[in-house]
């Protein structure tokens, strides 16, 4: 499937609202949880929103190819990517990004980033292995084995976390592959 599809009919019927997009369509799409009709998905050569429920995309300020992309959960207008040269983050719904974000780990790959929220109510921002709880300032490695600093995919012993998966009632649960 090339672009972002729309089924009204619980699947039923799909129809394209891809005005706007370009590249490859990638691995993220995201709803504003404050405001239904606002998405964003990121391409192979940038990342886009869309304000009228995915009808129409326009680019955001980051123009790069983006693996997975992240909106924390309480603070909608601030998004997370993964990008070749490292976590871009905004502030700004989009508009602006800070690339790469402070002191994040930088992979020779694009790893997954997401954000959930905490049981004291502060966001968690996970990224390729490592975790965040102030929104990308610091960084800490969790109980599973974490990338290592190498070369080449090959020349690393410890394995990459490529897929990421949060329990939404378990915040502390997280799944790896």
């Amino acid at each position: 499937v090339k672009g972002v599809y729309r089924s009204a009919d619980s699947g039923a019927t799909f129809a394209g609202g891809n005005t706007g997009l370009s590249g490859t369509i990638g691995t993220g799409l995201l709803f504003d949880p404050r405001n239904s009709s606002t998405l964003y998905t990121n391409t192979s050569t940038a990342v886009f929103k869309s304000t009228d429920s995915g009808n129409h995309w326009t680019p955001t300020g980051l123009g790069a190819s983006v693996s997975s992309i992240a909106l924390d959960p309480q603070a909608t207008a601030t998004l997370y990517a993964s990008t070749a040269n490292g976590l871009a983050k905004s502030t700004d719904g989009g508009a602006t990004w800070g690339m790469p974000l402070g002191s994040s780990p930088v992979f020779p790959f694009q790893p997954p980033v997401a954000t959930i929220v905490d049981a004291t109510g502060k966001t968690v921002l996970y990224y390729g292995g490592t975790y965040s709880t102030d929104g990308g300032h610091s960084w800490k490695a969790p109980g599973f084995p974490a990338p290592l600093p190498c070369q080449s995919p090959s020349s690393c012993i410890t394995p990459y976390v490529i897929s990421l998966a949060l329990d939404p009632s378990n915040p502390y649960t997280a799944y790896v592959g």
